[in-house]
């Protein structure tokens, strides 16, 4: 592995020698009065280099005499597309990439696909109450294994860990799982065969709709999709949010070597969609992928 302790930084040989700007201290002053520098060893792009390691910093450099000499093939971004959250908001996230920002209130539904419990580990941090949409009753049932720890529930053990690690406690997973258990209030019917898809089930309208990957599965074509998107946006409060999450120009995907339909669409028309149901859309996050993964 090239480097040592005692080798400069990549990038580093034409660096000022004092301490910063204004600081008349020599470098053996600031080293004495701020210790030894913690250098550890990283590969960039295959690349191997020595760095300085600071566990206090928010922001990481890296010289542009080692970025020319190195990481030119890899593009540059503007600060301007990045997405700032003040720390002391108390702002949580849906997921470990999706923001719920300025969403707040006390009830929450989620519909999405499968009986899985990873979106509402950080949704429960902030909704009192969350009521829970399922498309079948083997879903339903396996949703209540999950509610009653049942020995034959699915194991989402590693996703409220790797949330936990995110926050800074891994080791209060079991908590965020029983928290999500006390929040889930009810465990509804949605059947999309009916006009009315939860009939006979009456539900209060609520503060937000989350749904991930269940719009374009149940949905036969755009016109149903929505159908399907009106009748959501009927729970909801007045000034309420949807949290909607999705692939897009998708047509199937595959568990093993059965193969599933999804209905395909462009971002065009998922705006149009949200529009004509009288949605002002407050943000739109698409991210390229050559495959999609969905759990």
């Amino acid at each position: 592995m090239a480097g040592s302790d005692s080798e400069p930084l990549p990038g580093t040989e034409d660096a000022p020698s004092d301490s910063g700007p204004g600081d008349d201290a020599s470098p053996r002053e600031a080293y004495s009065q701020v210790g030894p520098a913690a250098i550890v060893h990283v590969v960039l792009e295959g690349i191997y280099a020595s760095a300085s390691l600071d566990k206090g910093s928010k922001v990481t450099i890296i010289y542009r005499k080692f970025y020319d000499q190195h990481l030119k093939h890899c593009p540059l971004r503007t600060v301007e597309h990045m997405k700032i959250y003040p720390e002391d908001t108390g702002e949580k996230a849906v997921s470990a990439r999706q923001p719920i920002g300025r969403v707040r209130g006390d009830t929450m539904i989620d519909i999405s696909a499968g009986p899985n419990i990873y979106q509402l580990l950080s949704a429960s941090d902030i909704f009192k109450e969350i009521i829970v949409l399922e498309t079948t009753e083997q879903n339903i049932q396996e949703f209540e294994k999950l509610l009653k720890k049942d020995p034959g529930a699915a194991d989402w053990s590693y996703a409220a860990k790797a949330l936990c690690e995110l926050e800074g406690n891994r080791e209060e997973w079991q908590v965020k799982e029983d928290k999500v258990r006390r929040a889930v209030k009810q465990v509804v019917k949605w059947d999309v065969s009916k006009d009315n898809p939860l009939d006979p089930a009456v539900l209060p309208q609520v503060d937000c709709v989350l749904s991930l990957w269940c719009l374009n599965h149940i949905s036969r074509d755009k016109e149903a999709y929505r159908s399907n998107l009106r009748k959501l946006t009927s729970l909801l409060k007045i000034g309420g949010h949807l949290l909607l999450f999705g692939g897009l120009n998708m047509t199937y995907y595959t568990i093993g070597q059965h193969r599933f339909f999804i209905l395909p669409y462009d971002e065009k028309f998922i705006r149009e969609a949200l529009r004509d149901a009288g949605y002002v859309i407050e943000n739109i996050d698409v991210h390229p992928a050559e495959r999609a993964v969905i759990w």
